[in-house]
C-alpha cells in the first residue's frame, strides 16, 4: 500500500482552506489572544499579510479545536452564553474577546475556554491560558457582570490510559480552574501588552513567545551514533550508567515557534540574524 503524503480529499481540502473566524459587528484595535501574544508576530502579520504563505497542512490541530469549539457550543445549556465577543475601551485602545462560554450563577458568571491540547500541555502551568481567561474577565466586568471563576475545558488528543500517574490526566476531558487575579492586577497587565502591541518600536519576542525548548544532553551509543537516553542536565547524562561505549552530546535550546509554526519567520530581523549567525558558525 502506498502512502499519498500530499493527496487530500476535496472535502478536507476545502476544510482546511476554510476560514471561519469572526472578528465581531464592532472595529477594534486587538483582540483578548492577540493582546496576551508576541507583539512583533502580530505586527508581523499586519505588514506582511500578502506575502504570507501558510502551509494549511499544518492547521490540523487548529481546525480539531474549531470543531470542538462547534459541537460544545451546540450542546451548551440553553441559559448560558456561547461564542460571544464583549468589547472594551481600555486607555483609548478597543479590545474584544469571543469567550466560549459564560455560565450564570447565583451570583455572578463562570467563564469556560475549550482547548485541545498535548498530554505534554495539560500537565504544565498553563500561564498563558490563565492570561487569556483573565482580560476575559476583566471584559465581563466592563460589560455589567461579575465573573467569579475560571475553567478550562480540555481534549487530551494524546490522551493514554495507560500513561496516567502523577500529573498525567486521569481522563482525555479533563478540567481545569485557573487563577483569577485582582481587578486591578488584570487592568495593569492589560495595560502592558497595550502598551508593547502598540509602541513605536517592535519588540522581540521573549523566550517564551518563541516557545524555547530547553538545553538536553543526549547519552550517545559510539556503536550505533543513536541516542540511549536524553537528560536535562550533564551531570545526569555523565553519571549515567551504562557498559556501551557512549559519549554525551549537547543539544541546544532551539525557538520552537519560529523553526517549525511561525507564519512571519522569514521576515523577521531578530530570527533570521540567528540563522545567518549559525550559519557563520557552522562555516568556520
Amino acid at each position: 500500500m502506498k502512502l499519498e503524503r500530499t493527496f487530500l480529499p476535496q472535502s478536507l481540502e476545502n476544510y482546511l482552506h476554510s476560514e471561519n473566524y469572526d472578528s465581531g459587528a464592532l472595529p477594534t484595535d486587538i483582540s483578548a489572544t492577540r493582546l496576551k501574544d508576541s507583539p512583533r508576530v502580530h505586527r508581523l502579520q499586519k505588514k506582511h499579510f500578502k506575502d504570507i504563505k501558510v502551509d494549511y497542512l499544518k492547521r490540523g490541530f487548529a481546525k480539531l479545536g474549531e470543531a470542538w469549539h462547534s459541537h460544545m457550543e451546540s450542546y451548551a445549556p440553553k441559559d448560558w452564553i456561547t461564542e460571544e465577543r464583549f468589547y472594551a475601551d481600555v486607555h483609548g485602545k478597543f479590545i474584544s474577546g469571543a469567550i466560549d462560554a459564560v455560565e450564570p450563577t447565583d451570583t455572578g458568571v463562570n467563564i469556560w475556554d475549550y482547548k485541545v491540547m498535548t498530554s505534554y500541555k495539560a500537565q504544565s502551568e498553563m500561564i498563558e491560558f490563565e492570561r487569556q481567561l483573565n482580560i476575559y474577565a476583566f471584559l465581563l466586568r466592563q460589560n455589567g457582570m461579575n465573573p467569579e471563576r475560571l475553567f478550562i475545558s480540555a481534549v487530551v488528543r494524546d490522551w493514554s490510559d495507560i500513561r496516567v500517574t502523577g500529573n498525567y490526566p486521569d481522563t482525555m476531558f479533563p478540567v481545569f480552574e485557573l487563577n483569577m487575579w485582582s481587578p486591578e492586577e488584570t487592568e495593569a497587565y492589560i495595560k502592558e501588552r497595550l502598551d508593547a502591541h502598540f509602541s513605536e518600536d517592535i519588540p522581540l519576542c521573549t523566550e517564551e513567545e518563541r516557545w524555547m525548548s530547553q538545553a538536553k544532553y543526549a547519552v550517545v551509543s559510539q556503536k550505533t551514533g543513536k541516542a540511549i537516553r536524553v537528560f536535562s542536565t550533564e551531570d545526569e547524562a555523565l553519571n549515567y550508567n551504562t557498559k556501551s561505549s557512549v559519549r554525551i552530546e549537547k543539544r541546544t535550546a532551539e525557538p520552537i515557534r519560529c523553526k517549525r509554526f511561525c507564519e512571519v519567520a522569514e521576515f523577521c530581523d531578530q530570527y533570521q540574524s540567528e540563522l545567518f549567525t549559525q550559519e557563520l558558525v557552522t562555516n568556520e
